[in-house]
C-alpha cells in the first residue's frame, strides 16, 4: 500500500526532514562507508541482511552480522563499513522521550555488570524483527512524524524490557543510563576544549575539591588522568587525517600554547614507545 495524502504529512512541523533524530531505513553496498558523528545522540542498528565493520579508530572495532543489534555510545564517531551488501534500520535518539521508558532503564543500574565496550551488542529477537517489520511500512512510506517515531522508540523500549534479560538490557543500554548524570553530560560536551581540570570545574558549577570527588565517582578515575587519555585518543586521529596542522591542532584541544603542545606530542611518542617494547 501506498500512504495517502502525502503533502498533508510533509508540511507538518513535526515532519523529521534532517534525519538527525527518529528511524530511517539504510542500505550499504559492499564495501560502502557510513560516517557517524555521534554528539549527544546514541545510534542503535538494526541489521537485518549482511554484515558490518564499526570502528572509532582509536579504542573499539567490531563486526556485526544479520540478525543483530547494536548501540553506538554518544560523543564518538564511528566509521560504518560494508562487508557485504547490507540492510538495517537505524534509530538517533538522544534520551528516552517518554519519561516512564527513562525511569525504566535507570532501574536496571542494579543489574549492570563492569564493560568498557562502546559498541554494545545483542541478538534481534522474534519480537524485535515483527517490530522492524511494521517500521518498515511506515519509512518505506515516508512516515517521518516526530511524534510516530517517539511513540515507536518506546515501543521498542518496551520490548526489550519484556523479552530480554535485565542482565542483558543493562549491559546494553549502560552508556544511555550513564548519560542521565548531568556531570557526565557536561564533562563529555566540554572536555575537549578547555585547557585545565579547574576550567572543567567551573563549566560544571563547582569547586575544585568537590569536582574531583563527584568525577572519580562518575569516571572512576581522576579528571586530569581521564582528560589526558581521552584527548590523546582524539589528537593521534587528528594526526593520521593529516587535515589539520600542528598549530590548529592545538588550538582545537584547548592548548595553551604550540610548545605546551609540542611538549604534549614528546610525551604521547614516549608512551607510544613504552607500549610497543
Amino acid at each position: 500500500m501506498e500512504l495517502l495524502y502525502v503533502h498533508e504529512h510533509t508540511s507538518c512541523k513535526h515532519y523529521i526532514s534532517d534525519f538527525q533524530s527518529g528511524f530511517t531505513l539504510r542500505t550499504l553496498a559492499k564495501n560502502e562507508i557510513l560516517h557517524l558523528n555521534q554528539k549527544k545522540d546514541f545510534a542503535v542498528i538494526f541489521l537485518e541482511k549482511g554484515s558490518i565493520f564499526l570502528t572509532d579508530h582509536a579504542t573499539e572495532s567490531k563486526t556485526i552480522y544479520s540478525h543483530h543489534i547494536c548501540l553506538l555510545t554518544n560523543y564518538i564517531s564511528y566509521d560504518c563499513i560494508a562487508i557485504e551488501d547490507s540492510v538495517f534500520t537505524m534509530l538517533i535518539f538522544d534520551k528516552p522521550a517518554i519519561l516512564c521508558d527513562k525511569y525504566s532503564l535507570m532501574a536496571l543500574s542494579r543489574y549492570t555488570l563492569p564493560s568498557t565496550d562502546k559498541i554494545r551488542v545483542l541478538p534481534i529477537k522474534k519480537p524485535i524483527e515483527s517490530f522492524l517489520d511494521g517500521m518498515k511500512l511506515y519509512l518505506s512510506n515516508k512516515m517521518y512524524c516526530s511524534h510516530l517515531h517517539d511513540i515507536k522508540e518506546s515501543e521498542w523500549l518496551f520490548l526489550m524490557r519484556g523479552f530480554y534479560l535485565k542482565e542483558e538490557s543493562a549491559y546494553f543500554f549502560h552508556p544511555v543510563m550513564k548519560s542521565f548524570s548531568e556531570l557526565y553530560v557536561l564533562v563529555k560536551e566540554n572536555y575537549l576544549h578547555v585547557k585545565s581540570v579547574q576550567e572543567l570545574a567551573g563549566i560544571c558549577n563547582m569547586n575544585l575539591k568537590t569536582f574531583t570527588r563527584r568525577f572519580k565517582e562518575e569516571f572512576n578515575d581522576s579528571p586530569k588522568h581521564w582528560i589526558l587519555i581521552e584527548k590523546s585518543k582524539h589528537i593521534e586521529i587528528e594526526l593520521t587525517k593529516n587535515e589539520l596542522n600542528l598549530s590548529e591542532i592545538s588550538e582545537k584541544y584547548g592548548f595553551n600554547s604550540t610548545s605546551h603542545f609540542h611538549h604534549y606530542l614528546k610525551n604521547l611518542s614516549s608512551r607510544r614507545s613504552m607500549v610497543r617494547y
